[in-house]
C-alpha cells in the first residue's frame, strides 16, 4: 500500500516530538509499504526545526519519506499566530498531489487539528483512496473543556462542523483514547468504524546494547542503601497551563519534614517553565531542580537514576475518555513506579498496577503518595516498576501496535 500520513506536528528522531507518526510509518515501511509523512515546517514541540528549501521540502528519514509544508512560526502553544500555521498547513495540502507522482491507497489524517480532513477527503475522493481520521485530542471538545473558548464561539462552531465531517467521510476512525467512542457515537459515528490504538514506544530506540532488555535483568537499588536522596521525577513539556504546579507545591511542603526527597523537573519550555520556577522560588523549594530537555533516546539514562516518576493532568470531564500520555511509556520502560495525578478513566497505571493514582490538582494528596512510596520496601517499588515494563513490552510497543493498525488498513483495502 501507499500510505500518506498528514499531521501538522509530526516529528522524527532528527527533529523531536511528536513521534507517533514516525514510529508507525517506519513499521509500515518495514512491512513492505510505501509511506509519506506530510508535516508543518514549524512546530513549537520540535527540538530542531526542519531545514526548508522550498514551499514543499522533501526528505527521507530511516526509509520514511517526508514533505515539510512551509508554514509560519509562532511563539509557543498559546500564541494566536499558531492558527496561521494551521491554516497554511491545511491550504498547502490542497496542492500536495502535484508534489507526489504516485497516488495514495490510504490517507491518514492525524489530529488534534481536524481541518486537514477537508483537503484529505477531497484527495481521497479523487484518488479513490481510503480515508482514516486519527483522533489524539477530541476537538473542539478539548478547547471548550479546558476553558479556552465558549461552545458558542464561531471558531468552535466551525471546528465542530469539521469534526462531524470527519466522522462522516472517514472509512475508519482511530483514537489513542480508549473511551473516545463514547463521544463519537453522539456525533453519529458507527461502532464498526472505530478502533482504539494507544500511543506506545519502540524500546529498540531507547535501550543500548549494553543495557538490559528484559525486566528480569534490571537491577534495583534502594535509595537508603547508598545514602543518596529519594528522587521524584517529572518529565515532559512545561505548558502555559502549568499542569505540574501542584508537584512544585507538594515538594515545598516536604522540604522540612522529608529532606531525603528531591524533585527533578526535566523538559522543554512551552510557556510554563517560568511559572513553575517562580512558584518554587516563592515557596523557597530548594529541593527542586530544573533540568534542560534531552533527546528522548537519552531519557532512559536519566530515568534509571530516579525512584518514582510523576504524570499529571488538570481536573476535567474531558478525561472521561481516557488518556494516552507518551511520558507514561518512558516511565514504564525504565521500570519506575508511577504516580498519576488525574481524574482520567481507563488509565494504564491503574489497569496495570504500576503505581498509584491520586486526584488531580491536590498537592497534599500528591505529597502523601510520594511519602508512601518513599517509605515502601524496595521490593514493592520493584514489583510496580516491573509490572509497568512487562505491560509495555507485551502490548504497547510500536511493532505490536503497528501490526494492529496494518491489519485494520488491509481490511479497508480488501
Amino acid at each position: 500500500m501507499r500510505i500518506w500520513i498528514l499531521c501538522s506536528f509530526a516529528g522524527s528522531p532528527r527533529h523531536g516530538m511528536n513521534y507517533r507518526q514516525f514510529y508507525f510509518a517506519r513499521e509500515f515501511v518495514r512491512a513492505g509499504h510505501e509511506v509519506l509523512i506530510v508535516s508543518s515546517s514549524y512546530s513549537h514541540q520540535f527540538l530542531v526545526q526542519p531545514k526548508i528549501t522550498s514551499h514543499y521540502t522533501k526528505e527521507v528519514i530511516e526509509g520514511v519519506k517526508y514533505i515539510w509544508i512551509k508554514c509560519p512560526s509562532y511563539d509557543g502553544s498559546a500564541d494566536p499566530k499558531r492558527i496561521l500555521n494551521w491554516l497554511a498547513f491545511t491550504m498547502g495540502l490542497y496542492r500536495l498531489p502535484r508534489q507526489v507522482e504516485a497516488k495514495p491507497d490510504v490517507i491518514i489524517v492525524s489530529s488534534p487539528i481536524p481541518y486537514p480532513i477537508m483537503p484529505a477527503a477531497r484527495i481521497a475522493r479523487h484518488c479513490d483512496a481510503k480515508l482514516v481520521f486519527e483522533v489524539r485530542d477530541i476537538w473542539p471538545l478539548s478547547l471548550v473543556a479546558l476553558g479556552s473558548y465558549s461552545a458558542k464561539h464561531p471558531f468552535i462552531r466551525f471546528t465542530q462542523w469539521v469534526e462531524d465531517l470527519a466522522y462522516r467521510r472517514a472509512d475508519l476512525v482511530v483514537s489513542v483514547l480508549p473511551n473516545a467512542y463514547d463521544h463519537m457515537k453522539a456525533r453519529g459515528l458507527s461502532r464498526d468504524k472505530f478502533l482504539w490504538i494507544s500511543n506506545g514506544m519502540d524500546p529498540r530506540d531507547m535501550i543500548e546494547e549494553s543495557e538490559p532488555e528484559t525486566a528480569e535483568e534490571l537491577q534495583f537499588i534502594a535509595p537508603s542503601s547508598n545514602g543518596r536522596p529519594f528522587r521524584v521525577c517529572y518529565a515532559g513539556s512545561f505548558h502555559a497551563r502549568a499542569i505540574a504546579l501542584p508537584l512544585v507545591e507538594a515538594a515545598a511542603s516536604l522540604l522540612e519534614i522529608r529532606p531525603d526527597i528531591r524533585f527533578i523537573f526535566i523538559g522543554k519550555d512551552s510557556g510554563g517553565l517560568q511559572i513553575l520556577k517562580d512558584r518554587a522560588a516563592a515557596l523557597n523549594a530548594c529541593n527542586i531542580e530544573f533540568w534542560d530537555p534531552v533527546p528522548r533516546t537519552e531519557m532512559q539514562h536519566i530515568l534509571n537514576d530516579m525512584d518514582v516518576c510523576v504524570a499529571m493532568t488538570k481536573s476535567s470531564p474531558l478525561y472521561q475518555y481516557g488518556i494516552s500520555m507518551t511520558k507514561l511509556f518512558d516511565y514504564m520502560l525504565a521500570a519506575k513506579p508511577i504516580i498519576l495525578s488525574s481524574n482520567a478513566s481507563a488509565d494504564i497505571v491503574s489497569s496495570v498496577g504500576c503505581g498509584l493514582k491520586v486526584p488531580p490538582e491536590d498537592s497534599k494528596v500528591l505529597a502523601e503518595a510520594i511519602i508512601r512510596l518513599a517509605d515502601s520496601e524496595p521490593s514493592i517499588l520493584r514489583s510496580m516498576g516491573l509490572a509497568g515494563r512487562k505491560a509495555l513490552l507485551s502490548f504497547y510497543t510500536y511493532p505490536i501496535l503497528a501490526a494492529k493498525y496494518l491489519e485494520a488498513l488491509e481490511r479497508l483495502e480488501s
